[in-house]
């Protein structure tokens, strides 16, 4: 199997071993760790809302704003919300008095995201998308309290701390990266 897939298979199936995995992995990059898992889900979540698009409105200009600028847009967007989370992930873990190895808080946020970034790919599917994306941003912020605990080994009292600082700065972060993702979008179909 591709490791895409066993990644994402692993975090379903056994969180904890596969936070151990995770652990003990060697992140030359931010690029590589996007290269290796979340590029090719962004590239299937552009075709998931091209072929969307494509089935409800034909070819028409919908098909420029919603099928390519909009999941891109999403994708970079997401992107970049998990960056910014990775960062407050090792500081709140730093002013916890915990070490924070360097990209460790990378780690944490975007395989924690996996899931999720798989679950945008159902975006437009009507009802079941949404539905599923809820689902899999709840079992994002269990991924990232899994995955503290393992990689920093965040435990009792200040697990707690460092869980709501992180879920605090998680709908912050979304709710600003979302805000620009829909100013953007609204240019976009402006101009188109």
């Amino acid at each position: 199997m591709p490791p895409m897939v066993e990644r994402l298979r692993g975090l379903f199936q056994s969180p904890v071993r596969e936070w151990e995995i995770i652990k003990q992995e060697y992140l030359p990059s931010l690029l590589g760790l996007l290269r290796r898992y979340h590029i090719p889900v962004g590239l299937l979540l552009i075709v998931s809302f091209f072929l969307a698009t494509w089935i409800r409105h034909g070819l028409s200009r919908h098909l420029l704003t919603q099928g390519l600028v909009a999941p891109l847009l999403l994708f970079l967007f997401f992107i970049l919300a998990l960056y910014i989370l990775g960062l407050i992930a090792e500081e709140a873990t730093e002013l916890l008095g915990n070490i924070a190895p360097p990209k460790s808080g990378m780690k944490l946020t975007f395989f924690a995201a996996y899931p999720l970034a798989y679950a945008l790919i159902f975006l437009p599917i009507p009802y079941m998308g949404g539905f599923l994306v809820i689902l899999c941003l709840f079992y994002f912020f269990h991924l990232m309290a899994s995955g503290a605990e393992h990689l920093y080994g965040i435990a009792g009292k200040r697990r707690f701390f460092w869980i709501a600082t992180v879920i605090i700065a998680s709908l912050l972060v979304f709710f600003l990266t979302s805000t620009l993702f829909l100013i953007l979008s609204f240019l976009v179909n402006l101009i188109f």
